[in-house]
């Protein structure tokens, strides 16, 4: 057994990167990061509840739609938070914010994952 569950398969990374292109072209035509931030916020919940539902018994259906579900979300948030966070900074420290916001990002699954998979695996190896 791995010390970390695989997260995501390359589908739902595939699915949610069409989720990123469809939410900077719809940014890029309205101009409202805002809303599509408290949105995407809004309805990650519902993403993340459906994601516990699934089991070895779901039907493949069901997987294909919690799944689409859960990478729409992921999708909006990671393009519309680095838009944000270019918007709020002046023009000539745009680039910097656009490489910094994946980066810390990245560098939080790095510490958020084996901080939270240790103890529960500790956990779960007493039982």
């Amino acid at each position: 057994m791995h010390a970390f569950p695989k997260l995501g398969s390359r589908h739902e990374q595939s699915e949610s990167g069409i989720y990123r292109t469809m939410t900077g072209i719809l940014k890029a035509k309205s101009g409202q990061y805002k809303l599509i931030i408290s949105v995407g916020w809004a309805t990650l919940g519902r993403g993340c509840g459906l994601l516990r539902i699934l089991g070895a018994d779901t039907t493949v259906a069901a997987w294909i739609f919690i799944n689409l579900v859960a990478g729409t979300e992921i999708g909006v948030l990671t393009i519309a938070q680095s838009i944000a966070a270019q918007a709020a900074t002046e023009p000539k420290h745009a680039a910097i914010a656009a490489g910094l916001t994946p980066f810390c990002r990245a560098l939080g699954h790095v510490w958020a994952l084996p901080s939270v998979a240790r103890p529960l695996k500790t956990r779960s190896s007493l039982h």
